[in-house]
C-alpha cells in the first residue's frame, strides 16, 4: 500500500467540515483524517460500516450504540422534528450493497470511455448521501468515499458540495431510478 499525505488528507478535511458548517472537534477530524489517509492510498474501496465505527469512537469515552451501523429508524431533522425524505432504514443494507458498493467499485476501476471523472466521483459521493445509511457521520464519509475515486483518477480533492439544487434532481431523478431498477434478491 502506497501513503496517500497526512498533510494533504487533514487540509481537505478540516476544510470540508468548516466549509460546509459541520462543525470542528478535534478527535472527529483527527478519525476522519485517518479514515481519509488509509483509504485515498489504496485502490480498494472503503469499508464504510467500518469506517464509521472508527469515526464514532472518538466521539464518547464509551463507543456509542450505532458505531459502525447502519441506521435503524427514520431520520428526523434536529431542529424542525420533520421526518426527512430519506430510504426507509429496512432497505439501507441492501442499497449500500446492490448500489452505493458496486457504483463505488467501477468508478475506481473501470471509467468508461468519455466519463467526466469528476461527475463520476460526484456521483459515489451522491449515491451514499442519497441513501443516509448513517445516522451521524454519512456527509464527511461520502466525501472521502467520493475523493477516493478523484484522486484515482487523476483529479485533486474537493472540499465543496455541489449546490442542494443538483443533489436534489440527483436524489428524486436518477437515484430513484436506480432504486427502482436495481436487481430484487429472490
Amino acid at each position: 500500500m502506497e501513503e496517500f499525505p497526512s498533510n494533504i488528507a487533514n487540509d481537505v478535511v478540516r476544510s470540508f467540515m468548516i466549509d460546509n458548517g459541520l462543525g470542528f472537534y478535534r478527535p472527529y477530524i483527527e478519525r476522519l483524517t485517518v479514515i481519509a489517509e488509509s483509504c485515498w492510498a489504496t485502490s480498494v474501496p472503503g469499508q464504510p460500516r467500518l469506517q464509521h465505527g472508527f469515526l464514532l469512537s472518538s466521539q464518547l469515552a464509551d463507543e456509542p450504540p450505532d458505531a459502525g451501523e447502519y441506521r435503524s429508524s427514520v431520520l428526523i431533522h434536529r431542529e424542525t422534528g420533520v421526518i426527512r425524505d430519506y430510504p426507509s432504514y429496512f432497505v439501507v443494507d441492501g442499497l449500500m450493497n446492490e448500489l452505493f458498493m458496486p457504483a463505488y467499485k467501477q468508478a475506481l476501476h473501470r471509467l468508461k470511455k468519455g466519463d467526466d471523472p469528476a461527475m463520476v466521483a460526484w456521483r459515489v459521493g451522491a449515491i451514499m448521501r442519497a441513501i443516509h445509511p448513517f445516522r451521524r457521520g454519512t456527509m464527511p464519509l461520502s466525501m472521502i468515499a467520493e475523493n477516493h475515486v478523484r484522486i484515482r483518477s487523476g483529479l485533486d480533492p474537493t472540499t465543496e458540495l455541489r449546490p442542494k439544487e443538483e443533489f436534489e434532481k440527483f436524489r428524486y431523478g436518477e437515484f430513484q431510478a436506480l432504486v427502482r431498477n436495481k436487481p430484487r434478491r429472490t
